[in-house]
């Protein structure tokens, strides 16, 4: 038994303990859940505070399933999440990922089941749930509506949990080797390849140049011009949306880095480096983690962040420096495209759309037929139009849609209140929308030239016609 503990972080990974050394004959090591002390990774009890291990009992179904089967189980559960995540699909429920990680790992313990392939699948897991824990909590997911899905939120929760508080289960399987950054999709398809493979395919590998040219990267390869054209390259001339996924892909990158560079010292190791700063009485590098509370939990104002080691900066502070010049420009980049005129514009122009639309729809915009029946492109275009053309445009688009008569039928049944209820979605003066609205009737002695709604009636008709 260790005498005494250090809490090991990642600068990247805040949520993780750093349970393990390295495969050089220490004992590995776990976090109790309940008082936060290491003890041997095979201990069932905590030697500290009494906590004891539950062991996993399975129903007969469970114990019916078998190893492929179960497998079968977490790849359409991480598979349905990405999907929804990624906004392919527009419905998720719930999967039990907690309860079938414990079956895996159940089953993974049994002799027949102890293989390199099986080992593999568990450390591949292990990437995946930390990458998409890293999501999670960067909010990196294309589908915005994703986090007001309760099921996806909670399940995503469950895996940082498995990610994070069950690492150790997963020591258990551990093999040496570079980390990947994979989808479930690029798991799936190593599944295929295994499955169908000889012998010869034994030491099979996923290819990634991109990840070669990170390599290239950290390793100094590179010069700052050719890091800048390698950028260029890998996001078709600097778009801004490639820019962000390629940041994201080099953050990942670059966090399983730093796992495995850390992993690379034992304990006796930085401790030797912490006594020898000591002696020469030089700081120890610490870090603060951000202070984490549950939903709903109350603030207490004089909490303090904790301080923890800072493992890269005590044993290897410029082993990361080609990647944190990389990542500095690509953030550069990143805020100069942001920045320009044209890119501000569109910002404006999609806040525009965001703020008519969330307006219009409790005008019925949405359920009138000529929009119902509309595509969803369709519909963001009329949209786009209304909020780009101007308001004598916008009155006579909307009237001949039948805004204007469901407002007065279903909302107020006075001309007044719908003058007002558009003046407030198209952000102009009542009397404004009042006047484009009178010119429409042919018998209104409405001044024409200050209102000009009717100039629009024709080809607010043609747009409607076109796209039925």
């Amino acid at each position: 038994m260790l005498k005494s503990f250090v809490y090991f972080r990642s600068i990247n990974c805040f949520q993780r303990l750093i349970m393990r050394t390295t495969h050089d004959g220490i004992d590995l090591i776990k976090a109790c859940p309940s008082c936060d002390r290491f003890i041997p990774i095979a201990d069932t009890a905590c030697s500290f505070c009494g906590y004891v291990y539950e062991p996993i009992v399975l129903d007969p179904e469970e114990q019916a399933w078998s190893y492929t089967y179960t497998v079968e189980l977490i790849n359409d559960a991480f598979f349905r999440l990405e999907n929804f995540g990624k906004g392919d699909v527009n419905t998720y429920s719930s999967s039990p990922f907690g309860r079938m990680f414990s079956i895996i790992f159940h089953k993974t313990r049994i002799p027949e089941n102890q293989t390199r392939k099986n080992y593999k699948r568990l450390n591949q897991y292990y990437a995946l749930t930390g990458q998409l824990a890293t999501d999670f909590d960067k909010s990196n997911f294309e589908n915005s509506d994703a986090y007001k899905n309760k099921d996806f939120v909670e399940d995503l929760e469950d895996i940082t949990y498995i990610n994070s508080d069950r690492y150790w289960e997963f020591l258990e399987f551990e093999m040496p080797g570079k980390k990947e950054r994979l989808s479930i999709t690029d798991l799936m398809e190593e599944e295929i390849i295994f499955e169908d493979a000889g012998p010869e395919f034994s030491n099979y590998k996923i290819e990634n140049s991109m990840y070669d040219d990170f390599d290239r990267v950290r390793n100094g390869e590179l010069t700052e011009l050719e890091r800048y054209n390698l950028a260029e390259k890998l996001t078709d001339n600097f778009k801004l949306e490639k820019l962000k996924l390629l940041h994201k892909d080099f953050d990942y990158y670059l966090f399983l880095e730093q796992e495995e560079m850390e992993s690379r010292f034992s304990i006796e190791e930085t401790y030797a480096e912490i006594n020898r700063r000591k002696e020469k009485g030089l700081a120890i590098p610490m870090t603060q983690l951000p202070i984490i509370r549950k939903k709903g939990a109350p603030i207490d104002p004089d909490e303090k962040p904790k301080e923890v080691l800072n493992k890269e900066a005590l044993l290897f502070p410029y082993e990361f420096f080609h990647c944190y010049e990389f990542r500095k420009m690509l953030n550069n980049k990143i805020r100069e495209i942001e920045d320009s005129p044209e890119v501000q514009a569109q910002k404006i122009q999609v806040e525009t759309t965001s703020k008519l639309r969330a307006g219009l729809s409790p005008l019925g915009f949405f359920d009138l037929e000529t929009v119902r029946n509309l595509w969803p492109k369709q519909q963001q275009d009329l949209i786009k139009m209304i909020a780009e053309r101007g308001v004598p445009f916008a009155v006579a688009l909307l009237n001949e849609i039948g805004v204007t008569s469901h407002i007065y039928s279903s909302i107020t049944k006075s001309k007044s209140g719908i003058h007002k209820k558009l003046a407030a979605v198209l952000g102009c003066q009542e009397r404004t929308v009042k006047g484009n609205l009178n010119v429409l009737n042919k018998i209104s002695r409405e001044d024409r030239s200050r209102y000009t709604a009717h100039l629009y009636l024709d080809e607010a008709r043609q747009i409607l016609k076109q796209m039925k």
